[in-house]
């Protein structure tokens, strides 16, 4: 790769120009500047490039290199640090040498086995007007076109309330057999996107993602087949997949599901918050679903909050400090008397 490079002072200005720095982060822990910039070049691609420089606590220098194989111009920045000592060697090494036991065995270092049957969507809208439909755009990026959306609204619609504070459209229609027929769509699809279509608050839509917790833990198609049976009794089950342990494949007490209703039913009135697998009681949760506690396994409150927990009794702290001995007064001495 043939390289040109130019300090601040004898860099060509007109090449600086397309130049456009879109993240700069600074970690000053390290006396390290890392810039992530994407370089746009006369209106072409994007191009990524992630570089780890140091420098001395001299000055600030930016260096200027041209790459004639990408055609791609870097803008390189040494920053100012406190630093004495000469450029220190970065270890390129990413992967941790150390992690805690209770950073592996974490909640936080378990993932998910389901499939991409998972819906797009699982958050609760701010209202609940039967004959509207909710689109979530709290994954979209900003500058999706608005024009685009509105485009691609049913005939149907009547009209919409718009709440930019929670990333939520509302959109109505005549009846609510027009809003259920545009949330069966599940997605609105956009040229690029899939903007997830959700039905109004206390309405439960007819596929969806249910969470299991306290689950007992024995082999897995055995568990498996009897979740299964559990849940048809409430709904019809498309996939069952347990929570594991990041990189292996251990079982934990947590299992997801996705579910859709039963024929001429509503999950609103079949699902369960609670069954009983081999003698545990397994707790059911989804988005929207009435509070219930693992601990007494009863609706209406959660763990934290449950009054049959114990609660961990403190220790008074006992005062090290001797007690102070009284001193009695003592009489002035006659002779000391005028």
């Amino acid at each position: 790769m043939t390289k040109k490079s130019y300090d601040r002072k004898s860099y060509d200005p007109h090449l600086l120009q397309p130049i456009t720095i879109l993240h700069f982060n600074h970690v000053k822990n390290f006396g390290i500047t890392r810039l992530v910039s994407y370089v746009k070049i006369q209106k072409s691609i994007l191009f990524p490039l992630y570089t780890s420089i140091t420098a001395p606590s001299t000055k600030r220098k930016r260096i200027l290199t041209y790459s004639l194989h990408t055609n791609c111009l870097f803008l390189l920045t040494m920053s100012n640090q406190n630093l004495t000592s000469t450029p220190m060697d970065i270890n390129t090494n990413t992967q941790d040498t150390y992690q805690g036991a209770f950073e592996v065995f974490s909640w936080g270092n378990t993932h998910s086995t389901l499939s991409s049957l998972r819906p797009p969507s699982t958050r609760i809208p701010p209202a609940a007007e039967r004959n509207s439909a909710f689109l979530d755009l709290s994954r979209m990026p900003t500058g999706i076109d608005g024009r685009e959306i509105a485009s691609n609204l049913p005939a149907e619609m009547i009209g919409t309330k718009f709440r930019a504070d929670t990333k939520f459209i509302q959109i109505f229609f005549e009846g609510e057999d027009e809003a259920d027929r545009f949330i069966d769509r599940k997605t609105l699809d956009l040229q690029n996107y899939k903007i997830p279509i959700l039905p109004p608050k206390g309405k439960l839509p007819s596929t969806m993602l249910l969470r299991m917790d306290n689950v007992p833990i024995m082999e897995r198609n055995k568990l498996e087949s009897t979740i299964n049976l559990k849940l048809a009794e409430m709904c019809c089950p498309v996939e069952v997949a347990p929570v594991v342990v990041k990189g292996t494949k251990w079982l934990t007490s947590r299992w997801e599901a996705v579910v859709k209703a039963i024929p001429d039913h509503n999950l609103k009135t079949t699902l369960r918050t609670i069954i009983n697998i081999d003698d545990n009681k397994v707790i059911i949760s989804w988005s929207g679903s009435p509070a219930t506690c693992i601990q007494c396994s009863t609706v209406g409150h959660i763990r934290k909050d449950c009054p049959k927990r114990v609660k961990p009794t403190t220790t008074p702290k006992q005062n090290n400090t001797p007690p102070q001995q009284k001193i009695a007064p003592t009489t002035p001495n006659k002779h000391m008397q005028t």
